[in-house]
């Protein structure tokens, strides 16, 4: 794997976990400030810890060379449409501009290249939910748990959208007695798998 690789994915997976603190930190009658997502991949001067903060939208990490660098990877689309990497990358840019329009379908091609990919597909879904598509949102976290049915994070993230946004609260349930049987030692998402646990109770 080369740098620029390496950086990439570092980059799509810091992205995916800052988006996802302020998407879920927002939604409606959730009585959380932070879902707590930030403790699986470590934020290293993004402020990731809180209120759903972002990287600089151009520039920096997000896309080496700013402005030149989207211009460069527009470029190699045209000769190559279905390069991944360039794919990822315009959609992780525009989603750290909160430009949702225009990063779909970046992350939308780079999920027919390699639709394996679930980074692309949490990404993906990070759109839908901010286009107030949550049913696609659910849709994409739904398929992510027929394949790995015990992740804590997905779990969690479909029992929110379940719980807030598509009035399912017994499907809810259920995914968040997932967390609290797969969270492990991580006692940030227990406590608010918990929390929600009671909120639905009520």
């Amino acid at each position: 794997m080369t740098n620029n690789s390496a950086l990439g994915r570092k980059t799509v997976l810091a992205v995916s976990i800052i988006m996802l603190v302020g998407i879920f930190a927002a939604s409606v009658g959730y009585r959380m400030t932070n879902p707590g997502l930030e403790k699986h991949v470590k934020q290293e001067g993004h402020g990731g810890g809180g209120g759903g903060g972002m990287p600089p939208a151009m520039g920096g990490e997000g896309m080496p060379g700013g402005m030149a660098g989207l211009k460069d990877k527009m470029a190699l689309l045209e000769k190559d449409p279905e390069n991944f990497e360039a794919l990822r990358e315009l959609g992780n840019a525009f989603m750290m501009m909160r430009a949702w329009e225009r990063a779909a379908p970046f992350l939308e091609r780079a999920s027919k290249v390699r639709p394996e990919d679930p980074e692309i597909r949490m990404s993906l879904g990070i759109v839908r939910f901010q286009q107030k598509d949550y049913p696609a949102a659910a849709a994409i976290y739904e398929n992510l748990l027929e394949e790995a049915p015990e992740d804590p994070l997905v779990n969690y993230n479909l029992g929110i959208l379940y719980t807030h946004f598509l009035n399912k609260p017994e499907a809810a349930v259920q995914r968040f007695e997932k967390v609290i049987e797969n969270a492990g030692d991580d006692k940030e998402m227990l406590e608010r798998a918990r929390e929600e646990m009671k909120h639905l109770d009520h």
